[in-house]
């Protein structure tokens, strides 16, 4: 074991490559830079590359001051559409400035992070800013900054100059972003409010008002509000919330395919307290879907932070490493200890939980050995040396281990024809580790940095434990390891993949950022060898590598031009019989100028193909292939805020594109593919009376020309209509909504369409709690036969209390 470590540090001082692992997605923030006192605010996120990857966004805020970040889900635009949205209250926000970022989250469980410069720049920022109204000097702040009465601040206003021009029934006062109007006092030319119960902080605050010429406003001045005397302040926030689906089938008996939904609930919560410099955080979830047999996501947390240490209870998603412990649900402990020149990170816990599947089939008949699953636990840590903001060193590993007493012996075994035990599940032991170099130069804008990761696996663990004897006998070289002594930590058995360390059993990666002039370029290469292995993330693809070169230039918000080329290639090890080679280019470009419509292009282009291994395979049986896919993308958009009466969003895009693939030395072509589509999407919300309607089209149609696979020309198509209507009522207490949408899928399959009408409504009776409900109708429709039906009916029930 003393040798392994040694090529595992000797292997990682010597990289000199540089990469970062591949980015699936990619996506542009649309939300806007400032926000106004009062108002909601749309989050808004557009995923251009692998929208079909991405199973939930989450954007997640805090104030500059807070040290734990907000999360709150967001959802599609309409059906279809590539662009996710959530709207932040003003309650939430009052007048302070909020950090945000949006994750993520794979449905291969992994999460990406937006900004991508988010490690050098930090996160994205919206603060407070102008109303509607034009600047107006005449307005003159008369309370000096800290001016306090007794216990209360005071906010003093003069607009002795243009007190004449002013219609006083249209002064508003905006204080922490609140409308506090009806609480001051408005003489002729003076404005003064008065507020002994914000304290310990500091608020933003304006005047507006109406002049012949249009709407004047002040400048939005900043006032430190009276210390709290003798305690430090306690904050507390958290949610409680339950959601239920109720669903009626209505379908022929003929139909054999359908699916039936079961009628579910869910109650979910999280509270986070913070005094002083500690935080205490929680969350918990019941669902009607928990089953003994599915893994643990998310379920039971409980945690406490202080500034230089954190331990999490329960379902935690350590990021460890690339290679030992990243993006998998573990439910143990975690604590991270992290000062400046030294950080460690423990994880204990299991990792897959113990699953056992029914001894029976639908019909009644015994099932030998039907197979479940043992329960995982893992170990594992890093301890960093040297600081993330400079150099630093970092060794983590890994354990993982399956538990055999967690499985009753039939679950994994059967007996076969001649009386022998044969396993249909087999436990296994996996040790990984690995150590990093990262160099972060703050004052160049530059991260730069390796990682070597080295493997071995038991594939079962079953099997008696070899002696010393064997050892000997197979490795000489380890004759210094006693299998029995380490048999708590790794078994040893003829069943370690491999048994002697080499370099099919490493994975090494590397990676090069840096800002310059307003240009985040990364480089990044990844080598991983056939026979490493590491049970503790979620998906690695073996015997291969990849290199990954992009370059982000961006002019503010305002320009963003994201170009790239990744290279993927397999069959490292040269044991298999053909290696596959894939090269993709990718540009995509956005214009958005406040006030102005907004362009946006891209262009993707990926070609593929196979070579022969001779060594493997004979010339005469190999069949190579080429494959190309191409496509582009157009689009323009325009917020209409010149409307008063219907202040409309509008956004129309077109893609097109084609796919191939030739087959054999005289390049035959197998199929041929053209696509286009066209989607145009419109939000329009009235000022003069509360209504927002909502409406999307898309129309999409794909052509495949005749090939070996396709004799004869085919022609498919989809249509997609969704239209929403929703109208406030109290002040936006109620809004009641209802919506519609039509597909139609025709093409070589059966021809169908869908039509879908909901009713519902979103209700807010009182602070911070929110109640939605509605009934949605799905209608499918069979143009072969007219007579068949597959119908369903849904109630969805939720309600939310944040405090």
């Amino acid at each position: 074991m003393k040798r392994i470590l040694i090529c595992l540090i000797l292997l990682s001082l010597s990289l000199i490559a540089v990469a970062q692992t591949n980015r699936v997605i990619t996506a542009q923030n649309q939300a806007p830079v400032h926000y106004t006192f009062g108002q909601d605010v749309t989050m808004r996120v557009e995923v251009n590359i692998g929208a079909q990857d991405v199973k939930t966004v989450r954007l997640r805020y805090r104030q500059p001051q807070e040290t734990i970040y907000h999360t709150q889900d967001m959802r599609l635009q309409a059906p279809g559409s590539l662009v996710w949205e959530t709207v932040l209250k003003s309650s939430q926000i009052r007048d302070k400035d909020i950090q945000y970022h949006y994750e993520f989250v794979l449905k291969d469980l992994t999460v990406e992070i937006l900004p991508r410069e988010f490690e050098m720049s930090g996160p994205y920022l919206l603060t407070p800013g102008p109303m509607s109204g034009k600047l107006d000097e005449g307005f003159i702040l008369l309370s000096t900054e800290g001016e306090f009465e007794s216990d209360a601040f005071v906010f003093a206003v003069s607009f002795f100059e243009i007190a004449e021009e002013i219609d006083p029934s249209t002064i508003r006062v905006w204080v922490g972003g609140r409308d506090v109007t009806k609480e001051s006092t408005i003489t002729d030319n003076t404005v003064v409010y008065r507020d002994s119960k914000t304290k310990g902080e500091e608020v933003r605050a304006l005047i507006t008002a109406v002049k012949e010429e249009g709407k004047v406003q002040s400048h939005i001045w900043s006032i430190k509000t009276p210390k709290i005397r003798a305690r430090i302040p306690l904050n507390f926030t958290g949610s409680v919330n339950f959601a239920s689906n109720i669903y009626n089938h209505d379908y022929s008996e003929t139909l054999t395919d359908v699916l039936e939904n079961e009628n579910d609930w869910m109650a979910w919560g999280d509270a986070s307290l913070n005094y002083g410099i500690a935080t205490a955080y929680t969350n918990l979830l019941f669902s009607s879907r928990e089953d003994k047999n599915m893994q643990r996501i998310d379920r039971h947390t409980l945690g406490f932070k202080l500034p230089f240490w954190e331990v999490v209870a329960g379902d935690y998603t350590p990021q460890i490493s690339n290679f030992v412990l990243n993006n998998r649900n573990q439910y143990g402990l975690y604590s991270k200890l992290y000062e400046r020149q030294i950080g460690l990170e423990v994880v204990a816990g299991e990792i897959v939980r113990s699953t056992k599947l029914p001894d029976t089939d639908e019909n009644g008949v015994a099932i030998p050995a039907p197979g479940g699953t043992f329960r995982q636990e893992v170990v594992g840590g890093r301890l960093r040396l040297g600081t993330e903001q400079g150099f630093c060193i970092s060794i983590s590993g890994a354990r993982n281990r399956d538990i055999v007493s967690s499985l009753p012996k039939e679950q994994y075994t059967t007996t076969n024809h001649l009386g022998d035990d044969v396993y249909s599940v087999m436990p296994k032991d996996n040790v990984v580790l690995s150590m990093d170099v990262r160099i972060h130069v703050p004052e160049q804008n530059m991260v730069f940095g390796a990682e070597v990761a080295g493997s071995v696996l038991n594939t079962n663990t079953l099997d008696p434990i070899i002696t010393s004897e064997d050892i000997e006998q197979i490795a000489p070289e380890l004759d210094m390891i006693d299998p029995t002594e380490i048999s708590e930590f790794f078994t040893v058995n003829r069943n370690m993949r491999p048994f002697l360390p080499s370099k099919h059993n490493f994975a090494v990666t590397g990676y090069y950022r840096t800002l310059f002039l307003n240009n985040l370029i990364s480089a990044s290469y990844t080598a991983v060898g056939s026979a490493f292995n590491s049970l503790s993330i979620n998906e690695l693809a073996k015997d291969t590598s990849q290199l990954n070169i992009s370059d982000h230039f961006f002019i503010g918000r305002y320009f963003n031009l994201n170009s790239g080329f990744t290279r993927t290639q397999n069959n490292l090890a040269l044991t298999g019989s053909e290696t596959h080679t894939s090269n993709t280019w990718y540009a995509q470009a956005m214009l958005r100028i406040p006030n102005y419509p907004y362009l946006k292009g891209s262009y993707f282009y990926t070609d593929s193909s196979n070579k022969n291994n001779s060594r493997v395979q004979d010339a005469a049986a190999f069949v190579p292939y080429k494959r190309n896919t191409n496509s582009f993308s157009v689009g323009l958009g325009y917020d209409f805020w010149q409307i008063p009466i219907v202040p409309s969003q509008l956004d129309i895009s077109y893609r097109a594109g084609s796919n191939n693939n030739l087959q054999g030395k005289t390049e035959d072509t197998l199929y041929e593919i053209f696509s286009n589509s066209i989607n145009v999407s419109m939000t329009n919300r009235l000022t003069v009376a509360p209504l927002r309607t909502q409406f999307v089209f898309s129309k999409a149609t794909q052509e495949k020309e005749s090939g070996l696979l396709t004799p004869t020309d085919i022609t498919s198509g989809n249509l997609n209509l969704f239209a929403r209507l929703e109208y406030a009522f109290l002040a936006e207490k109620l809004i009641p909504y209802v919506s519609y949408r039509r597909v139609s899928l025709t093409g070589d399959l059966a021809e169908k369409s869908f039509d879908y009408i909901s009713l519902g409504l979103d209700a807010r009776p009182i602070q911070g709690m929110n109640i939605s409900t509605g009934l949605s109708q799905k209608y499918q429709k069979y143009t072969a036969d007219p007579n068949l039906k597959n119908n369903l009916l849904t109630w969805n029930f939720m309600i939310s209390q944040r405090f």
